[in-house]
């Protein structure tokens, strides 16, 4: 008796879905009969796909290559009395040895 109960319950739970997936799909679905579409409008869509598609990866080509490029800065040439003052100082080795008076000078005492 039990089993009968709930055979008749889902019976009638799945009769209400039924109806109501049909109701649904009439409403959303409405019977229309296929349109074909003429050679010229598919090449024209298909054209226009393409043209989006290449156009939308040129701009995020463009973002990225501006994201992740390196920006160098303008070379400045330099006065030639600049490069020749630089070059003599840096030919001469830097002093190590240092007496005690000139430690005492650096460091303030």
């Amino acid at each position: 008796r039990l089993q009968e109960s709930i055979d008749r319950q889902y019976g009638a739970e799945m009769k209400r879905r039924e109806v109501k997936a049909k109701e649904l799909k009439q409403k959303y679905y409405a019977s229309a009969l296929p349109q074909k579409m003429a050679v010229e409008e598919i090449e024209g869509s298909v054209q226009r796909i393409y043209t989006e598609a290449i156009r939308q990866k040129d701009e995020k080509h463009q973002r990225l290559e501006s994201k992740f490029t390196f920006k160098r800065k303008d070379v400045v040439k330099l006065d030639q009395e600049v490069m020749k003052v630089s070059a003599e100082r840096l030919s001469k080795p830097k002093k190590t040895a240092y007496t005690d008076d000139e430690i005492n000078k650096i460091y303030g005492f």
